[in-house]
């Protein structure tokens, strides 16, 4: 099915497979949700680095506008197609 992963702390091991017995889950199940979670949290903090770093030293009411401007634009080339 997939790659097996070792966790490498037996504290956090122990936790983990409590946790997954408590919530009447597999230890897999959990691992993977866990996994999800993180893997979509660095995601989204990437994300948010490039915005800012795209966004300079515009102000918010100067993202809105070119953001405005940018859906126009796109709408204008793609009417009536």
């Amino acid at each position: 099915m997939g790659q097996k992963v070792e966790i490498e702390s037996q504290e956090l091991a122990e936790r983990a497979a409590k946790e997954a017995e408590q919530s009447g889950q597999t230890l897999g199940q959990l691992t993977t949700q866990a996994i999800e979670r993180e893997l979509a949290r660095r995601f989204l903090e990437r994300t948010r680095r490039e915005g800012l770093k795209r966004r300079g030293n515009m102000s918010d009411e100067e993202v809105d506008d070119a953001v405005d401007t940018a859906v126009h634009s796109w709408r204008s080339e793609h009417r009536g197609r």
